[in-house]
């Protein structure tokens, strides 16, 4: 099933933050965009159980268990393979954190590690030389040219800020019976506004789910719930695909790892510790990361009624340097690593090194 999820109005999605009134951190929650695959992911289930024969509040059947799992830990044949910006027809996916603008001048180039290993707590690292982000995202035309090596045109680097703008918005509780608004009650957000005009320029979110029949899917032009506050979106055709050059390495080979989603790799990767990762079966020796800070992910479990714990997560874009320790072939450049893979997470791409 191929989808794109255009927004009726204003989108929130929330991020870690505690949002308890109260709460000093409250006063203003920035929220985050493009959302974390697990909110794709319970959207898409829950608007797939109700085509299904979801009455939208009771417990799921063991029907639809079978096909869509019972919660965040298990999502039956559910497969969220991908999922990424459009602008228009066009795929965006996250500026990598190798791309770079020089400290002392605007022009953009690759970064590469350090030639002599710098002394650490950890030991002897390489590091990546210092630079300055161009941007948030890249055109898929600009992406390929980074996977081969190579600097992409300026052209080809967006800021967040010209894809969507921030709404800042002040809400209240409501008195149900009374039909008034609860004293001290207020809370504010902020809401993202994708731009939607004109017509080639307007931004949505692609996703592509596997592990279902083909009977089962989503009527286009339908309605549907997505993120804080129940938006809602529209559900539009999409038949692009996220495809990459072939890579074949061999042992020894140094190559980069993009990751276009957030990925839970574990802490001893997070934190610098392990420097072993598994690529398709083959044993990868990681030289150095360049990333922003890492996200922390929890959410909402709907089923216990409760919030689900914290995990860190790489951040989409960053960059694994990496060595081959021998001979290995992707043929669409994609792997997907770490864990709840058939949730969204751990999507990432195979390059070369600058």
């Amino acid at each position: 099933m191929k989808v794109a999820l255009s927004p009726l109005d204003t989108l929130f999605f929330r991020d870690s933050a505690p949002f308890s009134q109260g709460d000093d951190s409250q006063s203003g929650i920035i929220g985050l965009f493009p959302p974390n695959p697990e909110t794709i992911a319970g959207a898409l289930r829950a608007a797939l159980a109700r085509e299904m024969g979801w009455d939208g509040k009771s417990r799921w059947g063991e029907d639809i268990v079978r096909v869509l799992g019972s919660g965040s830990g298990n999502l039956g044949l559910f497969d969220l393979e991908s999922y990424c910006l459009l602008q228009g027809n066009h795929v965006l996916l996250p500026c990598p954190a190798h791309v770079v603008r020089g400290l002392n001048d605007e022009k953009i180039s690759l970064t590469r590690l350090t030639e002599k290993p710098i002394q650490t707590d950890m030991g002897l690292k390489h590091f990546p030389q210092p630079g300055k982000p161009p941007g948030d995202w890249v055109t898929e035309a600009a992406f390929c040219e980074i996977l081969a090596g190579r600097v992409p045109e300026d052209s080809g680097v967006l800021q967040s800020d010209a894809l969507w703008s921030k709404e800042y918005r002040v809400g209240i509780q409501r008195d149900t019976k009374l039909r008034t608004a609860q004293e001290g009650a207020l809370y504010s957000t902020v809401h993202a506004r994708l731009h939607d005009a004109p017509s080639n320029k307007q931004i949505r979110i692609a996703v592509t789910v596997g592990g279902l029949s083909d009977t089962l899917g989503l009527q286009a032009g339908s309605i549907i719930p997505l993120g804080g506050e129940s938006r809602a979106v529209i559900v539009e055709p999409w038949a692009g695909d996220l495809s990459f050059p072939r890579v074949k390495l061999s042992g020894g080979a140094a190559f980069v790892l993009i990751a276009i989603t957030p990925a839970l790799l574990g802490t001893g990767i997070l934190a610098g510790t392990d420097d072993v990762l598994i690529v398709n079966g083959i044993a990868v020796q990681i030289q150095s990361i360049a990333s922003n800070r890492e996200l922390r992910i929890g959410g909402w479990d709907s089923t216990a009624k409760q919030p689900r714990p914290l995990r860190n997560a790489l951040v989409p874009g960053s960059v694994l340097f990496c060595k081959a320790t021998s001979d290995f072939e992707v043929p669409t450049g994609l792997v997907r690593l770490g864990s709840d893979c058939n949730a969204g997470y751990g999507l990432f791409v195979i390059g070369h090194t600058p």
